[in-house]
């Protein structure tokens, strides 16, 4: 059997009708970009899910430890934090380690930037300058 790929394809959301489900929207220039891989988008969109304020144009927070994000991605540990720290690199991603007196480590805070201007960069030129303005707004204001 011979698949035809030219086939017209739609997809069609429907509304589950189930207001406790949690819910979120990706801008799509986050998914298209070509300044990302494929891990640091999985862990993009996951940090975005855990995050207290997921909306777009804002810096969304949230804690979540290493070993949660390796269980939510199916990313090793090691691979997680490779791409953890090349997404600070790029500057949209800003981590906050944390430490107990009584545990040591415990989970980080992550600060992303999620934002339309940052997710529509088209070189790390740009993303940086975008980020790095985003991120000096954030300091004085």
């Amino acid at each position: 059997m011979e698949n035809n790929f030219e086939e017209h394809f739609e997809v069609v959301l429907k509304e589950d009708g189930d207001s406790n489900r949690a819910s979120f929207y990706i801008y799509n220039g986050l998914l298209d970009s070509q300044l990302f891989n494929a891990h640091e988008v999985l862990l993009l969109v996951h940090l975005i899910a855990f995050a207290d304020n997921n909306d777009i144009d804002q810096v969304n927070t949230t804690v979540i430890s290493i070993n949660k994000l390796s269980k939510k991605t199916g990313i090793s540990k090691a691979t997680v934090c490779k791409y953890i720290k090349s997404l600070e690199e790029k500057g949209v991603l800003i981590k906050k380690n944390r430490v107990s007196k009584e545990n040591g480590y415990i989970a980080n805070v992550y600060e992303i930037l999620n934002f339309t201007s940052v997710w529509d960069c088209v070189t790390l030129d740009e993303l940086k300058k975008e980020t790095d303005k985003i991120k000096g707004g954030i300091e004085n204001g």
